[in-house]
C-alpha cells in the first residue's frame, strides 16, 4: 500500500458556455492530468481535475446582479436562467463541492488518480 505525503492533489477548471475558455478549461485538464502522472511519479501522491458547475456562492449571486442590472432583468430572473439547464434543478452547495476534494484528497480515495470530475448537477453532458 502506498503512503500518501499529505493526500491528493486537486486542480479546479470552471465550466463554462464560452468557446475561448471552454479552450483554455480543456488545458487546464489536461495539464492536469499531467501533474497527477508526474505527482505520483515524483512525490507519490494522487492527483485529480474538479470542474465544479453553479455552485451557490457570494460571486455568483453578484455575477446575477451585474447581468440582471445590463439586461434589465431582475437578479431573481437570472439565476431562474443560470438554473434551468441543471439537470438537478438547483445549484450545488459549497459543502457538496467541498465533500468531493475532501474526499479526492483523502486516504480513501488512495486508488484514484487522474480523476476528472463534474460536480455540476449533470450540466456537463460530454466528457472533455
Amino acid at each position: 500500500m502506498r503512503t500518501l505525503i499529505d493526500g491528493g492533489i486537486v486542480v479546479t477548471a470552471t465550466e463554462t458556455t464560452e468557446a475561448d475558455v471552454v479552450i483554455e478549461d480543456e488545458k487546464v485538464v489536461a495539464i492536469g492530468r499531467g501533474m497527477a502522472v508526474e505527482a505520483d511519479r515524483v512525490i507519490d501522491a494522487t492527483g485529480h481535475i474538479v470542474c465544479p458547475g453553479f455552485i451557490a456562492t457570494e460571486r455568483i449571486t453578484e455575477l446575477a446582479e451585474t447581468r440582471a442590472g445590463r439586461e434589465r432583468r431582475t437578479p431573481q430572473d437570472v439565476m431562474k436562467e443560470m438554473v434551468q439547464g441543471i439537470p438537478l434543478g438547483r445549484m450545488g452547495r459549497t459543502d457538496e463541492l467541498g465533500a468531493v476534494v475532501a474526499f479526492l484528497a483523502s486516504e480513501r480515495a488512495s486508488y484514484i488518480t487522474g480523476a476528472v470530475l463534474q460536480v455540476d448537477g449533470g450540466f456537463t453532458r460530454s466528457i472533455f
